[in-house]
């Protein structure tokens, strides 16, 4: 199966909760980086993907760009894709596990779209800049900044 998403914005995955039962988890999926197979015989190979990883209460990158919808582009979602898709499963599954955390502390802010737009408006343009620039390891490495600058500010 093609590893599918990064931060998948299709309607149809944007409100899937944390309980959903994925027969899954987020390391078991990027081991062999397939969908569990509750979902692979349904024939839904994304439900896994885009419910274990990015999603409104798990990922910066995600909440940046969804609330920067004017500046999102489909093209740059599947920069993100392919970045996800080829990195070390490891260190995805570190930015999801810090991500997470960090995210659930800024959706419960009162000034959570502000703060989003923060994020975006300093960070997402550059680490977008240095993947269309064939610079996959310096994007990771500025995601991975990004990451703690924002904890440590959030």
């Amino acid at each position: 199966m093609q590893f599918l998403a990064l931060t998948n914005f299709s309607a149809k995955y944007e409100n899937y909760s944390r309980e959903v039962d994925m027969g899954i988890s987020i390391q078991e999926y990027l081991a062999g980086r397939v969908a569990c197979p509750v979902c692979d015989a349904s024939g839904d190979q994304e439900h896994c993907i885009t419910a274990l990883l990015s999603r409104q209460d798990s990922c910066i990158l995600f909440n940046s760009m969804m609330h920067n919808q004017d500046t999102r582009t489909d093209a740059d979602t599947k920069l993100l894709q392919e970045l996800r898709a080829t990195s070390n499963p490891q260190t995805v599954l570190n930015y999801y596990v810090r991500s997470q955390q960090v995210t659930q502390r800024i959706n419960a802010r009162s000034d959570r779209v502000n703060v989003w737009n923060v994020i975006y408006n300093t960070y997402i343009p550059n680490m977008l800049s240095q993947i269309r620039a064939g610079r996959k390891e310096d994007a990771l490495n500025t995601i991975m900044s990004i990451l703690g600058e924002v904890e440590n500010k959030y």
